[in-house]
């Protein structure tokens, strides 16, 4: 049925020139053909076929005109596919987009939370304990930031476990100090420098001051 519909007006044609051919058949006297002359035989199939030659010239302009419409609607579906195509990649593109900043805005949370809070607890006698929380600090090397009082530090490197207190062994002390004169009060910065397991050489600082008690005549070292 759809090779009959595809090629209906083939069947036509072909139906239409078997017609003509037998008219023309019946109406003509073959026997007199014989004795025309050349040329009388040439316009006579001259005249016979000009019909069906001007009837499949007229087939073959529509055949034509519809391969031509059938190639135009084909490359109308390629464009239409293509377009599709185009806004497919566009959706592709935003979701990696947003999936792309939805990861660093993970990346970024997973730093922060790496991050420990680092705090300094006063243990007495110039002595202080470094306390890690809500994270994990690896390598800790301290220095002192001061132009007025000389002071010598223990350097120490450690591994701070989350929510725990260190051992002894990771308390540090101030010593040598010395260059008090009268009551007089000396600040100075500690600073704390440490890596974690995503970022390196972080650092964060704590205030001292150092004086001497005018009752008892000893050297303190406060945080601040």
């Amino acid at each position: 049925m759809k090779w009959l519909k595809e090629h209906l007006g083939l069947l036509i044609i072909l139906i239409v020139t078997l017609i003509y051919l037998f008219i023309v058949m019946i109406i003509t006297d073959l026997s007199e053909y014989a004795t025309l002359k050349l040329n009388e035989k040439g316009d006579l199939l001259a005249g016979v076929f000009s019909p069906l030659a001007f009837l499949w010239l007229v087939y073959g302009y529509l055949q034509q005109g519809q391969e031509l419409k059938q190639n135009t609607l084909a490359l109308n579906l390629q464009a239409q596919e293509l377009q599709n195509s185009v806004e497919q990649q566009k959706v592709l593109a935003k979701a990696a987009l947003e999936q792309l900043s939805i990861l660093k805005i993970e990346f970024n949370n997973n730093i922060v939370k790496s991050r420990p809070l680092l705090q300094i607890k006063d243990c007495g006698h110039q002595q202080f304990a470094i306390i890690s929380s809500e994270g994990i600090a690896n390598n800790i090397s301290l220095s002192i930031d001061t132009t007025m009082v000389s002071l010598e530090i223990n350097h120490i490197q450690c591994v701070l476990p989350q929510q725990k207190e260190l051992d002894i062994n990771n308390i540090f002390t101030f010593t040598s100090l010395k260059n008090i004169i009268g009551n007089k009060t000396y600040h100075f910065k500690l600073t704390l420098v440490y890596d974690t397991a995503i970022e390196k050489e972080l650092s964060c600082s704590f205030v001292f001051k150092y004086y001497k008690d005018q009752y008892d005549n000893k050297k303190y070292v406060e945080l601040v």
